[in-house]
């Protein structure tokens, strides 16, 4: 069914920017020294990039009235300001500060993904990219990249690289009276990998999920099962799509509609290389393919000293 896709893309681009207003609070310390910490807590699993921004700053060592740099563990202290004059304190009129998940980290666009399948799983899989979104009356963004599965009978959804889950939303049950919309919400996992970027899992049955917030998931590790959202349906469907940060990302105004979020993201979007073995999809992506035993290179690329030690002794 076609609206399908474009439900997805909706959702999607509505859902980047909203993480919780409180997910990283800042708070000030001065020292005897009169340096000026500004330390963090999250009460959030993952990554993020934070923009602090100093009004009228006076006697700092460094009269930059803004910096940016990434808050990676749960509590931390994400800038420090040392006097010029140290017999003075360091002032400024006031402070602010926004953040989003990610990292300042290179991403390897090239980087080889697990498929979300299970070994020996016969799927499709189309780029929901190609889809022409009647909500917007324009043709999809040529860099947006959705990848959408679909199979012939509920399977487990598998996360595709190593990384901690830092969002679950698992509240929206699909029957065979739901009244399927556009403004309809799907269930979504989301993954942060080592380098900031966010694997994003939508469109999961209820109940399903194997994971919890704060888990460390490897390649083909369980997520989740797939979902039918129609009786009519005669396949069961979810997507997958990899994105980090723009550079510069807190130049980008955030967004209050769906049009600017299209027009403006404030995240790239990979064309996810996924590990297919001998068979790839075609152009058109209407060939079935069946998911190959994954190489133990893949699973095992990211795995620290720790976590091969803890394998070999299996």
């Amino acid at each position: 069914m076609r609206p399908k896709p474009i439900l997805s893309l909706l959702l999607i681009f509505t859902t980047l920017y909203t993480f919780a207003q409180r997910d990283l609070e800042i708070s000030i310390e001065r020292n005897s020294d009169q340096s000026v910490d500004f330390n963090y807590i999250k009460n959030k699993h993952g990554m993020y990039i934070v923009k602090v921004k100093l009004n009228e700053l006076a006697n700092s060592s460094s009269m930059h009235e803004e910096y940016e740099t990434v808050a990676l563990n749960p509590t931390g202290t994400l800038l420090k300001l040392k006097p010029s004059d140290n017999t003075l304190p360091i002032t400024f009129k006031t402070y602010s500060y926004q953040y989003m998940l990610g990292s300042t980290a290179k991403v390897d666009t090239n980087f080889v993904y697990a498929l979300p399948l299970p070994s020996n799983t016969e799927y499709f899989v189309r780029n929901a990219g190609l889809v022409t979104s009647s909500i917007i009356g324009e043709k999809t963004p040529d860099y947006f990249k959705s990848f959408k599965f679909r199979t012939q009978e509920s399977t487990d959804i598998l996360a595709i690289r190593k990384g901690t889950v830092i969002e679950i939303l698992d509240k929206y049950e699909v029957t065979p009276d739901t009244k399927f919309s556009y403004k309809s919400a799907i269930n979504k996992i989301v993954v942060q990998h080592q380098d900031g970027s966010l694997a994003v899992y939508n469109g999961f049955m209820k109940g399903t999920v194997k994971v919890k917030e704060g888990d460390t998931v490897y390649p083909q590790s369980k997520l989740a099962s797939s979902v039918k959202y129609n009786d009519s349906d005669k396949s069961y469907t979810f997507s997958v799509r990899v994105i980090y940060p723009k550079d510069r990302p807190f130049d980008i105004p955030v967004p209050t509609t769906l049009k600017e979020s299209i027009d403006n993201p404030r995240y790239n979007y990979v064309n996810i290389k996924f590990f297919y073995g001998d068979n790839t999809p075609t152009k058109d992506y209407k060939n079935s393919l069946k998911v190959p035993e994954l190489s133990k290179d893949i699973v095992q690329k990211e795995f620290s000293k720790k976590e091969l030690k803890k394998l070999a002794a299996k």
